[in-house]
Parts: C-alpha cells; sequence; structure tokens
C-alpha cells in the first residue's frame, strides 16, 4: 500500500497540502497500472471533526508524536509543551445568555492549536486502526487526507470494503470518539476528494476539477 507522504509535517505522513498533491499522487498511482477493473475508490469524512475531538485523544496522540518524531526534546519541554496546549484547551470559552461555559471536549474550530491538534489526532488513531493492520494495507492501494477528508484505492470487493469499514468504524468511535461518513465506488466511477473528483479507467485516472 502507499501512504501519500506530501506531509506538513513529520508525523502525520499521510497528509497531503492541496488538490495539487492529491492529484500528482493519483497520476503516480495510475502510471503503476496496479489500479485494475474490479478495484474501488472510496471518500471517507471524520463526522465534525473539532467537536468530536477529546482532548486525551489529543495528548495522545501527540506523546505518540513526540515519541516517534522529537527523540531530542527533553522530558521537561514535552511536558511544558502538553501544559501549554491544556492552557489553550482550558482557555475556550463561551458566553451564552449571559454566562460563561468552558468545553469538557471538543476543541476550536478556529483555534491557533485545532489544525494541528486535528491532523495529529486522526493521523494517531488511522495508525492503530488500519495502518498497523497488515491485512488492511495489503489491500489498501492508496490512502491520503487532507485533516478530516480522506480517499484511496482498495483492491477488494465493494462488499469486502463495506465489512472492513463498518467494522473499522465502530471500533473508531468506541476507542477515539471518532466516527466516519463514507462514500465507495467502482474505481471506474467518479470519486470526490476535495475540489477535484477522479475516476480511473482506459489504464488512466481521469480527474475533473
Amino acid at each position: 500500500a502507499v501512504v501519500s507522504t506530501q506531509s506538513t509535517g513529520d508525523y502525520a505522513v499521510d497528509l497531503v497540502q492541496d488538490s495539487t498533491a492529491a492529484l500528482l499522487k493519483l497520476e503516480t498511482l495510475s502510471s503503476s497500472g496496479v489500479v485494475l477493473d474490479g478495484h474501488c475508490s472510496f471518500s471517507i469524512d471524520v463526522v465534525s471533526l473539532y467537536d468530536s475531538l477529546n482532548h486525551q485523544l489529543v495528548f495522545d496522540a501527540l506523546d505518540d508524536a513526540m515519541e516517534s518524531c522529537r527523540e531530542d526534546w527533553t522530558a521537561q519541554f514535552k511536558s511544558w509543551l502538553k501544559d501549554l496546549l491544556k492552557v489553550s484547551f482550558d482557555s475556550a470559552v463561551v458566553q451564552y445568555d449571559e454566562q460563561w461555559y468552558s468545553g469538557v471536549d471538543g476543541i476550536p474550530t478556529g483555534g491557533i492549536t485545532s489544525v494541528d491538534a486535528g491532523n495529529i489526532s486522526v493521523y494517531f488513531a488511522l495508525k492503530k486502526l488500519i495502518y498497523s493492520d497488515p491485512a488492511a494495507m495489503e489491500i489498501i492501494l492508496l490512502l491520503m487526507r487532507f485533516v478530516d477528508d480522506m480517499t484511496g484505492v482498495w483492491t477488494g470487493t465493494l462488499d469486502d470494503f463495506n465489512i472492513w469499514f463498518e467494522k473499522m468504524r465502530l471500533l473508531s468511535v468506541s476507542q477515539y470518539g471518532l466516527d466516519f461518513t463514507v462514500e465507495v465506488n467502482s474505481a471506474d466511477v467518479w470519486t470526490q476528494f476535495l475540489d477535484v473528483k477522479y475516476r480511473f479507467g482506459d489504464g488512466k485516472v481521469h480527474t475533473d476539477i
């Protein structure tokens, strides 16, 4: 399987930066000749990502990211960074009907740290659910992501995908509090990712922007 490496960081390696990077990945996959008749294309969205992120998931993801990519950081600095992030979350308050409320879970959609927190958290969950599963990665030819939007190519049948996806989704909900919606079709049917539609046919990838 190919996981996109057009990343804005060195932890969440499934990220693509924009539609252009996604098109390049699709063209590379098409040129390799591995997409065959009977394969499937899918798009997956995280449901209400920022509202769904529990703080413990973010901190677990941050711990994993620092352990994986920042071995030179001291324990003191890592602890300080986590404390700083906690202050950011705790400072997210809203006023309603002359009363002030603080969030129990979820993070502000427009917060300075929100996109990075969302990116590493989704990657951490997918790492546990998909990327560490050799059987799944043998069937998934490509998986790329832009924050909470994902797309890829599945070499099994539609029925096999739907069974796998539902098991993965339920596990994600129970373990990480993240739910997903999905659209899956034969690879020769248009699939939407960001502002790009793509399909495979006649030995090449066809795109519409």
